[in-house]
């Protein structure tokens, strides 16, 4: 049977008493990507047969069988010591046919932009998207699980949504292009995917922080790179248990310290390593590492928080290739840029962010991540670094300088010139925005001028202002603030607001996203809806 034809059977059929239904939903709401195993041994049950003999078929380990026993027993037989479930459970659903399935993902990733050279991407083959979703579906119940995948390039979230249309497939990727394709993918196909922006060198998004239960990654190659990606999908992942981080890795025959230096990286994040499937990942190009590489299944242990707790940010030249390659010499902020930067703020003193300032003379000096994370705060004049390594991140640093009387921001040229187009621009109303795009690196001066005066641009503060709230809830806010400020209608409820945001257009999952989240398609859209919806009759 193929995937678009494959319907998902339920556990149990109508002749199942409510009791053993209730017992099961608790077995899957408990057991959560291992309630493949409590399926497996429900199965056994519905032959009878001792504890032994139910572990022999299904690979499932004394104390699973026995906690499987233990929540169905009112609906046990029981004879000596072999039991038989009295009521008839149906067999789970089987893995959709990975021909067509690697057919269809041929046809989708098509349309996949260009490999980014600095990113390491290196695309896998359609049939590995498929086998990987394949694997996850058949080891795992992925039904109402939820998957993060750490970096998609190569499209594993469209995969495993097709396979399991149930599941909640969440991407974090610095790559907008390739979020703005899974988007577009996601709408035409009906899929279950959330996006987000993030560089993970700066952190995972918060609104993915403890939310999955299954992490996938297929990281830059190198053990930096290696450990910050697992890292991050540690961080996303939920604490229940139950939950797997997967990931792709491989090494050249001749680089088997390279491969113990990154397999290392396991052992620092106190991961136990569940399966390790040889070759698992086919690629068009990376002959250096026979274009396949491993993949890895590994399991969290208690060990793992504290030491994921304790990270901090390193060193950002985590890839194999390209400006921020591990090989790379460390970047310093030109002295010209520096006299550019002062010019700029003229007497004022600013707070300094990021690295790369000249020593000495600084009032504060604050890190990237916390700057970012902290959302706007009110400073007299700030300066922020993102040379040369984190230019992917000028839009969120714009935002974060929003409530700053002054701020300039140093960027590579290439950013600098892109954020024209971005939906920045308007979103940050009352602040003057000037760029000066240069050879070495670029300059963004932002200048708070006053509180906007038209309701839209009040409605885009009020979304800036809010950082940490969801976007639906800072917008419905938004709308019900605006409309008591101007008086067109003061009646405005929540509730009402609620439904106009609904009714907007914009993606219900990018709703529960913040506003720096969002990818830079997706944040368009939502200035877009602003505009529409403020004044807009109540429904």
């Amino acid at each position: 049977m193929g995937w678009g034809s494959r319907r998902r059977r339920p556990i149990y059929d109508q002749r199942v008493s409510a009791g053993l239904r209730d017992a099961v939903d608790a077995l899957r709401t408990e057991w959560r990507l291992d309630f493949r195993v409590a399926e497996r041994v429900l199965g056994a049950l519905a032959g009878g047969g001792s504890v032994g003999e139910v572990v022999a078929r299904t690979a499932a380990d004394r104390h699973q069988v026995e906690d499987v026993l233990r929540r169905v027993e009112p609906w046990l037989g029981r004879d000596g010591e072999r039991y038989v479930l009295t009521e008839t459970v149906d067999e789970p659903a089987g893995v959709p046919d990975q021909r067509v399935l690697a057919a269809t993902m041929a046809e989708i990733a098509a349309g996949l932009p260009a490999p980014a050279y600095d990113l390491d991407h290196v695309p896998a083959r359609p049939a590995t998207m498929a086998a990987r979703a394949g694997y996850f579906a058949e080891r795992y119940a992925l039904a109402g699980a939820t998957v993060l995948c750490v970096g998609d390039h190569d499209l594993s979230s469209v995969a495993i949504a097709l396979t399991e249309p149930s599941s909640e497939v969440m991407v974090v990727d610095i790559d907008q292009r390739i979020l703005g394709y899974i988007e577009q993918v996601a709408a035409e196909r009906g899929l279950p995917i959330t996006t987000a922006f993030a560089d993970l060198r700066l952190g995972l998004p918060a609104s993915f922080a403890g939310a999955a239960d299954l992490v996938f990654t297929d990281p830059p190659y190198t053990p930096d790179g290696v450990g910050l990606f697992l890292t991050r999908g540690l961080q996303g992942l939920r604490r229940s248990g139950h939950e797997r981080i997967a990931l792709a890795y491989g090494f050249a025959s001749r680089q088997l310290a390279r491969g113990f230096r990154t397999q290392a990286v396991l052992h620092e994040l106190r991961l136990v390593l569940e399966a390790l499937l040889p070759g698992f990942n086919r690629f068009d190009g990376a002959e250096a590492i026979g274009a396949a590489s491993d993949l890895y299944v590994c399991r969290p242990t208690r060990f793992s928080w504290p030491v994921i707790e304790r990270t901090t940010g390193g060193d950002p030249r985590i890839y194999s290739r390209g400006t921020a390659a591990t090989e790379s010499a460390p970047a310093e902020l030109p002295e010209s840029v520096v006299d550019d930067v002062r010019a700029a703020l003229g007497a004022e003193q600013p707070t300094y962010v990021g690295d790369g300032w000249p020593a000495g003379g600084h009032r504060r000096l604050l890190d990237l991540p916390e700057y970012l994370a902290a959302g706007p705060q009110r400073r007299r004049a700030v300066a922020v670094n993102l040379h040369p390594h984190f230019g992917a991140a000028l839009p969120q640093a714009m935002l974060a300088a929003a409530a700053a009387d002054r701020a300039v921001l140093v960027a590579p040229a290439a950013d600098v010139q892109a954020i024209v187009d971005s939906p920045v621009w308007t979103l940050l109303a009352g602040t003057e925005i000037e760029i000066r795009p240069d050879a070495a690196a670029g300059l963004v001066l932002l200048r708070r001028t006053q509180t906007p005066d038209l309701p839209a641009g009040q409605a885009y503060e009020f979304l800036v202002r809010h950082p940490e709230a969801k976007v639906g809830n800072a917008w419905r806010d938004a709308l019900v603030a605006v409309a008591e400020g101007t008086g067109d209608d003061p009646t405005l409820t929540k509730n009402q607001a609620r439904a106009i945001v609904r009714a907007a257009g914009v993606p219900e999952r990018a709703l529960s996203l913040r506003l720096s989240e969002l990818p830079m398609e997706t944040l368009a859209i939502l200035v877009a809806a602003v505009a529409r919806t403020v004044g807009a009759p109540a429904r």
